[in-house]
């Protein structure tokens, strides 16, 4: 609900490019879901075995693809 309020305030400015509510909504998910996967039940498959991933799960290792789009979109400069 947070990110989605946020969102709002972000969209009423009309000389915000549309890009920056993308990357916000990319940067919010992520962090939301990199968070969330500390609390939720694992998946029998969900800890990447060996190497330093072994407290990472896979569903937080797929955030990082997103949270830096996100970070990208919001860092452009145009």
């Amino acid at each position: 609900l947070l990110l989605f309020v946020i969102l709002h305030i972000i969209n009423k400015n009309p000389s915000s490019p549309h890009w920056r509510a993308t990357g916000t909504f990319l940067v919010g998910y992520a962090i939301f879901r990199f968070s969330i996967e500390y609390v939720r039940q694992p998946d029998a498959l969900a800890h990447l075995q060996g190497g330093i991933y072994t407290h990472i799960t896979q569903g937080q290792l797929l955030c990082i693809p997103m949270l830096l789009l996100g970070v990208y979109f919001l860092t452009r400069r145009s």
